[in-house]
């Protein structure tokens, strides 16, 4: 008798440990609690804009180089002469530039979390000069 007493006590509290279990669980899950906000992680914001080329009326530069120097990350123009890029909240230094075209760059570019900043620019011509000595001779405008 003894036996089966202990043996229905074991299972009656198993039974209790698992209905506490299963009702702090639907409480848990009931309130709108993410996790996700306990490690808070910044999301990518985006740097875009349009290059413009000087020489031809401010007509879209097709295929111009954006790198952002401190990564090293290279994107081109489309079509339209612009571009989109996506980087983590912070400062960087942007370069534009083209073939044949006086390079650009934008230093402190803040890039904020899932924001967009819009950076436009316009390329000028490299001049080329001849000299007396028949030399070109480039020069930076």
């Amino acid at each position: 008798m003894k036996l089966v007493l202990c043996t229905n006590q074991y299972l009656s509290m198993k039974a209790l440990v698992t209905i506490l279990f299963f009702m702090s669980s639907l409480i848990s899950m009931g309130q709108s609690f993410e996790m996700t906000s306990l490690i808070k992680k910044e999301k990518n914001g985006i740097v875009e804009g349009v290059v413009l080329d000087k020489a031809a009326d401010n007509n879209p530069l097709i295929f111009a180089t954006v790198t952002v120097k401190e990564l090293d990350k290279k994107v081109e123009t489309d079509f339209d002469g612009s571009y989109s890029i996506s980087l983590k909240p912070g400062k960087y230094t942007l370069e534009f530039s083209f073939v044949g075209y006086n390079n650009v760059e934008v230093t402190n570019v803040e890039i904020a979390s899932n924001r967009k900043s819009i950076y436009n620019q316009t390329l000028d011509v490299v001049s080329i000069s001849l000299t007396d000595n028949s030399v070109a001779q480039i020069e930076n405008k």
